[in-house]
């Protein structure tokens, strides 16, 4: 309940298990194709970064658009990876926009952190790769099937097929 009174301010109200972040329309829609959304960052996992090679593998394996986000400190890979036929970056200045962005996702892809949660706080279907934490207590919430960490716990161990198989599972087809 106290993470609820955190987020008041940006307009989440406590409503039991369908309590979601609400989507403002504060940011102009550069995309308006389906497509999946493809955050790469994470601060916990900068010491163990997801090899690029990785995020091009799952990228041009799925016949459909990408959009990449990511931090600041990311601007060079995504940029990289916008190089692909594929796919798009998009830089994103706020939480509201990563939501905006949300609203029209077939899926998204993250790494542990609070973007992989405000895809799950949008009610969007999301793959989370995860490091070194324990899954059962920080996994994304609603989204517990689309959870993804290596017995290793290093999420560079958590290989494309693996995402890929997991795009299926939810239903989604590669």
């Amino acid at each position: 309940m106290v993470c609820f009174d955190i987020v008041e301010s940006l307009g989440v109200k406590y409503g039991g298990e369908k309590t979601y972040y609400p989507i403002k329309e504060t940011f102009i829609r550069h995309f308006s194709k389906p497509y999946i959304l493809f955050h790469i960052s994470s601060r916990r996992i900068k010491d163990n970064p997801y090899p690029m090679e990785y995020l091009k593998e799952i990228i041009q394996a799925v016949f459909m658009d990408f959009i990449v986000i990511g931090d600041s400190g990311d601007k060079q890979r995504c940029e990289e990876l916008a190089e692909l036929e594929n796919c798009h970056y998009i830089k994103t200045q706020s939480i509201d926009e990563v939501a905006t962005l949300a609203k029209d996702v077939e899926v998204a892809i993250a790494f542990e952190g609070g973007v992989a949660h405000i895809f799950g706080a949008c009610c969007k279907r999301v793959i989370t790769i995860f490091g070194n934490v324990s899954l059962h207590r920080w996994h994304t919430w609603g989204h517990f099937e689309g959870c993804l960490q290596s017995e290793s716990k290093r999420a560079s161990d958590v290989k494309p097929n693996l995402v890929l198989q997991k795009l299926q599972e939810v239903k989604f087809i590669v």
